[in-house]
């Protein structure tokens, strides 16, 4: 098998195989069929027989590597656990091969980053693959979206020079059928990373999203948390009404959670008097566009929906309510007829009330069910069902998908968080652009890019000594503790404000902006008109982050550049190494400071933390 693919997937590809499991049995691979190869276009097919059992096997070529698919047929409808489609050994040719980078990829969009070969373990993942560094050509595994069911692609090191990966689609093994088909994957073997993300992000091309309105708002989670108030967001509305440059861009006015009484009743507390309708009234007489925020598939355990009406929930193998895995929460199935009630009746009174922008969050959790109510159902076609019925009741209003993963597909939401959430702490901003750097390629091509909240408040941008004032636990020094660690200063508030800049996506403020002081505000003041462009990131440096990242603008060319060490230090960006004509200066976007280029090369030097944006004409 070996010798009839190495021509078609490269010279490291090695062991290549597949595995199918079924509910009852031991698992088969290619050795356990009978099997025919041959040519289709510019594809392989492999076919094979074993038992009662059909299974075909592609290769189809696309953008810079290929689509892989295989199928089982039965004679008789049986259960499957699992298909591997893929499953092969990578031969680097490096003993030193420690330090070699492995992009992973979470349980949802936002839950990404990098790790050394050294640091793999137990990494289960939608997309993977190995680089020495960003420039050499390694291997990109992925699937390919929409999807239906749940895919794993793993990487795990079995030698010296050698890692061993596997490609896999999870069934639930309890739903009989004739068919069965892994998802689609693709595979890229010959080109670095930046290339391969590329030629990835190119299968989208004929979903490119052209719309208009990107948001750009306020919203109260950040700063408040749980704590909101009406009061709060009327101090807010009358701070933005009376500055210029605020109540000329922003027009959406979000209020998150802590509106809400409970997880599944969705009716206001006691902070909201007169309820979501005199909420509406203040946010729209003041001519503002009225958003909230919704986890519609998790209810309490203990609310009057669970109670009352468990027919709308989704239920394990025995007939009980699944429990969620956001903790003391059942799962709502968009599947049931229940269910669909449930979630129609709630998104159209919220929509007849007047809210026009929905933030739908804690969705991932269905990535965990393999059985609905609605038999053959995978937990992605589960989702896209939640989200049609959504549409169907907020019609043109912005939907914006929190934690909904992009192998939904395009079109699914107007809007997606592609990163976890922003705290105004340095090492929230370090895992936040871990994300954006997977993600970057996703705007305008499955949705616009939602890079979480704008948030600024710091010791130097603030009036206020404590700025968690809600939630004080945040300032908690200890290391790897979530929001752990001291507020921004300056320099790395302007970082995270340069990197929503780059993201050109939606800008939402999450500060209590009457405590901004004037430093504060000019940074929010500058991001407030989003260009609608992702910056692409350049290079990776020894942080496993991007030093460089560009943005072109059609006429104009912008480049951040930012420091992630711990100290100061010089950088130089060479425009040939990224085939860019060398201008003679360059703009810097907040001072108006003038950089000379010197041989073809910009170089500055910057503080721990620090950025500039820099821009020149084409």
């Amino acid at each position: 098998m070996k010798n009839e693919f190495s021509k078609l997937l490269g010279p490291k590809i090695g062991h290549l195989d597949f595995e199918i499991v079924p509910d009852q049995g031991d698992p088969l691979n290619l050795d356990s069929y009978v099997i025919k190869i041959s040519r289709f276009q510019d594809g392989w097919i492999v076919t094979g027989t074993y038992a009662d059992m059909k299974i075909q096997w592609t290769f189809k070529p696309i953008a810079l590597g290929w689509q892989v698919n295989l199928s089982v047929n039965h004679s008789v409808p049986k259960g499957l656990k699992s298909i591997t489609a893929l499953q092969f050994d990578f031969n680097t040719g490096d003993e030193d091969m420690d330090h070699w980078l492995v992009p992973v990829s979470g349980n949802h969009v936002s839950n990404t980053g990098f790790v050394n070969v050294k640091n793999l373990s137990g990494y289960k993942a939608k997309a993977t693959g190995i680089f020495k560094d960003g420039n050499y050509k390694g291997i990109f595994l992925s699937a390919i979206y929409p999807l239906s069911y749940s895919v794993n692609c793993t990487a795990s090191k079995t030698g010296t020079e050698q890692l061993h990966f596997i490609a896999q689609t999870q069934f639930n093994p309890n739903h009989k059928s004739a068919f069965h088909q892994s998802e689609s994957f693709w595979i890229c073997t010959d080109s670095n990373m930046k290339n391969a993300v590329e030629a990835y992000a190119s299968l989208y091309k004929e979903y490119q999203v052209d719309k208009a309105d990107i948001p750009v708002g306020w919203n109260s989670w950040d700063y408040y948390y749980r704590t909101v108030s009406l009061e709060d967001v009327i101090e807010n509305m009358e701070f933005i009404r009376k500055d210029p440059d605020l109540s000329e861009n922003i027009k959406y006015i979000t209020v998150d959670d802590g509106w809400n009484h409970n997880w599944g009743e969705w009716q206001p507390n006691y902070r909201f008097p007169g309820g979501l309708e005199r909420l509406v009234k203040e946010i729209s007489d003041r001519g503002f566009i009225p958003g909230i925020w919704t986890a519609p598939l998790q209810v309490e355990s203990l609310s009057t929906p669970a109670m009352r009406t468990p027919e709308i929930l989704i239920k394990n193998q025995y007939g009980d309510p699944l429990p969620s895995d956001a903790g003391g929460h059942y799962l709502v199935d968009p599947t049931s007829p229940g269910g669909r009630g449930f979630l129609q009746e709630l998104f159209a009174r919220l929509y007849d009330l007047g809210f026009r922008l929905f933030k739908v969050d804690y969705v991932r959790s269905l990535l965990k069910v393999n059985q609905f109510y609605e038999e053959g159902v995978g937990p992605y076609e589960a989702l896209r069902e939640l989200f049609r019925i959504i549409r169907s009741c907020v019609k043109d209003s912005h939907i914006i998908g929190c934690s909904l993963p992009e192998e939904c597909g395009p079109f699914v939401v107007d809007s997606g968080r592609i990163t976890i959430d922003i705290h105004n702490q340095w090492s929230h901003v370090e895992w936040v652009t871990d994300s954006i750097l997977h993600n970057y390629w996703m705007h305008k091509k499955i949705w616009i890019n939602d890079p979480d909240f704008l948030v600024v408040r710091g010791l130097d941008t603030s009036f206020e000594k404590e700025t968690n004032v809600t939630n004080p636990a945040a300032n908690n020094p200890n290391p790897g503790r979530w929001r752990s660690g001291p507020v921004f200063n300056e320099d790395e508030a302007m970082t995270w404000t340069n990197m929503v800049i780059m993201c050109g996506g939606n800008v939402f403020l999450g500060d209590r902006l009457s405590k901004l002081n004037d430093k504060g505000l000019s940074f929010v003041k500058k991001a407030l008109k989003p260009s609608g462009i992702s910056a692409k990131p350049l290079d990776l440096g020894d942080d496993l982050r991007p030093y460089f990242w560009l943005q072109d603008l059609g006429t104009s060319y912008r480049l951040m550049v930012v420091n992630w060490k711990d100290t100061e230090h010089e950088f130089c960006f060479d425009f040939t190494k990224y085939r860019l004509t060398a201008p003679k200066q360059l703009t810097d976007d907040w001072s108006k400071q003038i950089h000379q280029t010197l041989g073809g090369r910009l170089n500055v030097f910057l503080r721990r933390h620090e950025s500039i944006l820099v821009q020149w004409e084409k």
